[in-house]
């Protein structure tokens, strides 16, 4: 039976065009960490304001279980770093902030 799922594979032009908006528009790893990790304390802070409904705190807090820590993010970056250095892939987070 076949899979329902596709693989698009991509082209040369695709290629191409995609590296241009990359320019202009590309986050870098380091500022998708720093948005990570400050997103992480925004939940905390979140989950304890009291002037916020039960229903919104404990969203937040069931959010926080399964959330990297800082130091999960920063390992992270610094596996992906690791393990790009000397190919074409980029890595996607960081093991280096500023800013924070």
């Amino acid at each position: 039976m076949p899979s329902s799922t596709h693989r698009l594979e991509p082209s040369a032009f695709g290629v191409a065009f995609l590296s241009k908006q990359k320019k202009n528009f590309m986050t870098m790893p380091s500022e998708r960490t720093r948005s990570v990790i400050q997103t992480r304390e925004f939940l905390i802070e979140l989950s304890r304001n009291t002037d916020f409904p039960e229903t919104i705190r404990r969203q937040a807090k069931q959010l926080l279980r399964h959330y990297p820590s800082q130091i999960e993010m920063l390992d992270a970056g610094q596996l992906e770093e690791h393990l790009t250095d000397g190919t074409i892939f980029q890595p996607i987070f960081s093991s280096v902030i500023e800013g924070l």
